[in-house]
Order: C-alpha cells, then structure tokens, then sequence
C-alpha cells in the first residue's frame, strides 16, 4: 500500500521488518508444532483379564485416549490405535521397546500426530 502513494522507503522497510520477523520465529522453531501428540498402534492378542499394554502407557503417557479396535481374521488378535500424550518425548524409544518386550503384541507403530 504504501508504494502505491509514492512511500517507498516505508515499503521496502516493512518488508525488511516482517521478513526479519518471520527468520527470528523460524530460527527458534516457534510457530513448530509440539512433537508430544503421538498416535501408537499395535496387534495384540486380548486376554481374560486385564490388558497388558495398559501399565506401561500409564507410565509413559500423560493421557490416553482409545481411537480404534479391529478385530483381525478369525483369531483373539486385535488391533488397537491410542492417541497418547507422552511425559516425556526422549523416552518414546523405551516406550516401544518395553511394549515390544509383551510376548502377545506385535507390529507397533508409533506415529507423530499434527492434528
């Protein structure tokens, strides 16, 4: 707008600004999303009882929330999709590496959720 009425120097001026603005908030990632939402999906094999993922989510995870439960083929296997919020995102590898060690899961796929 301002070079439209003859104000170059103020054009060129806020543009400067703004494009310094916009280097300073990309350089300290702050318009970066958060990498806490995760999604983690596994296969798991139900039993009677209590679930056996559920302990050690509850140790990793702020929150928990269930998004899905498919039944696969004709067996017990199921599965199972949670949307987690995680204490602390450098534990995420002993996360899986601790649900991994649970004899009746498989196939964990952990997933970074933009939402």
């Amino acid at each position: 707008m301002a070079t439209g009425v003859g104000l170059k120097i103020i054009a060129f001026a806020g543009t400067l600004f703004i494009g310094m603005v916009m280097l300073v908030l990309s350089k300290f990632n702050y318009a970066a999303p958060q990498k806490r939402d995760f999604l983690i999906q596994f296969n798991c094999l139900l039993p009677d009882d209590d679930p056996p993922y559920l302990p050690i989510l509850d140790k990793y995870c702020k929150k928990q929330r269930p998004v899905s439960m498919q039944s696969i083929g004709e067996t017990d296997t199921f599965e199972i999709a949670f949307y987690i919020v995680v204490k602390n995102k450098n534990n995420n590898p002993l996360l899986i590496k601790e649900l991994n060690q649970i004899p009746d899961i498989s196939q964990i796929r952990f997933f970074f959720d933009e939402e």
